[in-house]
């Protein structure tokens, strides 16, 4: 039995892991005694309690566990444990790997309070200083927008996904009402970060982790105040627009941010012009588009704090350890120093040699050893990271470790080092055949089939590095001959090398194309039917990717739309038969609604007939209600309509009900914008048993009645607007839309009461 890394600890902070490797494999009885043996010794924790029946788990070879390393005068008893389990039991090896320093949490909390004292004061100054310019355009104030916190941005493009921000302000701009269709935004050309199609998403969380803990994946209008979107937080949370406030300005407007978040508004318009749904006043007036998260302060405060960390490291006992080379292929070393990402970081691992039975779970722990580092037990609230996790492809013998939002205070020298240092300590044990760092997060290096299980990691491109040096003959010799790849990680590959290829290139789109199908002819399944589609897509040939996606699977068929919405707009009609109903009920709700969003700004001609065919289940609610934001109001409110023709939701559907009766109050606004007063008033009827959820109805309504000289409903809306409280009250005695009730005794009297009353209650 050999025995590597039993040293005694020299600091408080010491953890670490213990890796079994046991000449047999084990029993799940017999890996419990081996525990039990080494437990005595205090080498890890007892856990003969546990009661996971035996035949739940194979028999394993690598066993692994957390390890307490010993005072010295402790490591001769944890020696005589080994022994004795090596006596029973016959281990091969056994190691100790531990770390004993940690980050700084306190450091952090001191620096960012000091930075948001300093930002008060910025924020205090500006207050101090000269007003804000008046936007003298359509609004007083520009038309907010805020959407459902349960339905974020989707991620149907995963392929080279255009931004929709140039397209988006086109439509939205001083000429959104001209007749014109909003042009497609443009492709530089392939995005690597879009290498699947499948939509995988991670799924991970920011507690503690250890050994064992680890998560291991397998598999409006005038100046009437009237919210144009009723909106805030779908699930009733007071913090949504009911609430009345808003929000700066200054932080809120981002055109990154993701959509699904709460926020509150007030929007205005003090001319009452009927165009006053235009979500942009076209005075260059920044406003709150409603698409930050509710901590979007936060989020910028992070974004400034990580500048301060990244060109400093506080650990709490000297620097951990850490390598500078490694004795395999490490792919995109040293290029991460410079191109770290804290929002998302980790590293792709291919393991050699012959498989041993629990080897995933030596992974586990190393990964669980690695953040360990970046927890401070001495503060709660002090959270590393947003996400973590480690996803499996068992199938090739890869893995990939990641992590969000790593908000440590760590130089990326630092923590790339230190990652080194953690997956040399797992070479020595499991060999690593290839490497690389991930710039990117699970969801775009996974390839998962329509179950969400994991078909692919491909956990580095030998090919790749052979086409730029050789040529594409040389380098596809070299992957016919080899045995190291599978043929579907070989396709893989190529898929990779295409998309460096600009496919908007003619002579570009060539090489692409040729790749592709060469990946095609490793492995029919990967993901090169979709990217060769979106090549002749976009070379003109959109009937050949027609052909393509019959064929296809969902994701396909929803991706082919979009390219063709966005590239051959005159195509989509032939599209659509493919999104049939068995289509549509297997794809996700949020591909569906990046769908309709997508199809609204390029091809809104066909969007009603796209909107036609989504399944009418109630979980697609809120992502298609999100999707009605930064259209034209004609898109809008189609979309809407659709909205409110799927079933009533209750509450046991997270964020649907909200959505549907933000939905009710934006399609009247939108509706009576549009000077389609009869359907406003069809709204607001349907709309009223929801308004006592979403008081803003009532006003919506009151606009519509009073457009069609129904003053009696309109009244009767007016004055529950007040007796629920909503929050634009004032606005509504002077809005331009409730005109025709202006001259009325009874409304003056409605709001000279509500005033008595409130100052009865003052």
């Amino acid at each position: 039995m050999d025995v590597f890394g039993l040293e005694p600890r020299q600091s408080d902070l010491a953890r670490g892991i213990v890796i079994v490797k046991c000449a047999n494999a084990l029993t799940r009885a017999e890996q419990r005694q081996v525990w039990q043996h080494l437990a005595a010794a205090g080498i890890t924790e007892d856990d003969s309690e546990e009661t996971t029946p035996d035949d739940q788990e194979p028999p394993l070879r690598l066993l692994t566990a957390p390890w307490l390393p010993p005072a010295t005068e402790e490591v001769g008893a944890q020696r005589a444990a080994l022994e004795r389990a090596n006596a029973a039991f016959a281990l091969d090896a056994v190691w100790f790997i531990k770390v004993e320093t940690g980050v700084d949490g306190e450091a952090w909390q001191e620096l960012r309070a000091a930075h948001l004292a300093e930002r008060r004061e910025e924020a205090a100054a500006q207050a101090a200083g000269p007003p804000r310019r008046v936007v003298d355009a359509i609004f007083d104030e520009a038309e907010v927008l805020y959407t459902a916190p349960d339905a974020p941005l989707t991620n149907l493009t995963v392929w080279p996904a255009a931004d929709l921000t140039p397209a988006l302000a086109r439509a939205q701009g001083p000429a959104a009402d001209s007749d014109d269709a909003p042009a497609s935004g443009s492709l530089s050309g392939f995005s690597a970060r879009g290498a699947v199609a499948s939509g995988a998403r991670p799924r991970a969380s920011g507690e503690d982790l250890t050994a064992d803990d680890v998560h291991e994946d397998d598999g409006d209008d005038g100046d009437d105040g009237r919210d144009d979107s009723g909106r805030g937080d779908p699930s009733g949370d007071a913090s949504g627009a009911t609430s009345g406030e808003t929000v700066d300005e200054e932080l809120a407007d981002d055109p990154q941010a993701e959509f699904g978040d709460d926020a509150d508004e007030d929007d205005d318009d003090s001319d009452g012009d009927d165009d006053d749904s235009d979500e942009d006043d076209g005075d260059g007036d920044d406003r709150d588009d409603g698409r930050g998260f509710g901590s979007r302060e936060d989020e910028e405060d992070d974004d400034s704090v990580m500048e301060l960390f990244l060109s400093e490291s506080h650990w709490r006992n000297g620097t951990p350890p850490s390598e500078r080379s490694v004795p395999f292929p490490l792919e995109h070393y040293p290029e991460v120093l410079d191109q770290y990402d804290w929002r998302e970081f980790g590293i792709a691992l291919k393991l050699g040699g012959t498989a041993i039975a629990g080897e995933d779970s030596v992974i586990n722990a190393f990964f669980a050893l690695w953040l360990s580092a970046y927890q401070d037990e001495r503060i709660e609230s002090f959270e590393p990271f947003a996400r973590a996790d480690v996803a499996h492809d068992r199938v090739h013998r890869s893995a990939l470790l990641w992590v969000e939002r790593f908000t440590v205070p760590a130089t990326p020298a630092d923590q790339v080092s230190f990652l080194m240092w953690i997956i040399h300590r797992l070479h020595e044990i499991i060999p690593v055949a290839w490497a690389r760092f991930d710039i990117h997060d699970e969801s775009g290096k996974v390839r998962r089939d329509e179950q969400g299980e994991i078909e692919l990691i491909l956990a580095g491109n030998p090919l790749a590095e052979r086409l730029r040096r050789y040529g594409e003959s040389e380098a596809l010799s070299w992957a016919v001959a080899q045995s190291g790849w599978t043929r579907a990680e070989l396709a893989a590959m190529l898929v990779e090398a295409a998309l460096e290829h600009d496919p908007d290139n003619a002579e570009s789109a060539v090489h692409a194309e040729r790749l592709l199908r060469r990946a095609l002819s490793f492995d029919a399944s990967s993901e090169a039917t979709t990217f060769l589609a979106a090549v002749l897509v976009r070379q003109g040939r959109a009937p050949e990717a027609i052909l393509l996606a019959r064929e296809g699977r969902s994701p396909l068929r929803l991706f082919l739309a979009r390219e063709v919405a966005e590239h051959a707009e005159s195509k989509l009609g032939q599209v659509l038969p493919l999104l049939d109903a068995d289509t549509m009920e297997r794809s996700d709700d949020e591909d569906l609604a990046d769908l309709a969003h997508a199809i609204a700004v390029y091809a809104p001609r066909h969007l009603a007939a796209y909107l036609e065919r989504t399944p009418a289940r109630v979980t697609l609610l809120p992502h298609l209600y999100n999707a009605s934001f930064e259209l034209r109001r004609e898109q809008s409110l189609a979309i809407l309509r659709r909205v409110l023709s799927l079933p009533e939701p209750d509450a046991t559907v997270e964020g649907a009900r909200g959505a549907m009766v933000m939905a009710w109050n934006n399609a009247c606004i939108h509706a009576h914008a549009l000077g389609e007063y009869e359907l406003a008033v069809e709204l607001a009827d349907r709309g009223m048993p929801f308004a006592e959820e979403n008081p803003h109805i009532y006003h919506s309504a009151a606009c519509a009645y009073a457009a069609m000289g129904q003053i009696a409903p309109a009244l009767t809306a007016v004055r529950n607007a007040i007796a629920h409280d909503y929050e634009h009250i004032e606005k509504m005695e002077t809005d331009p839309d409730l005109g025709p009730l202006h001259g009325l005794p009874e409304f003056s009297a409605m709001f000279a009461e509500w005033r008595h009353q409130r100052a009865d209650l003052n």
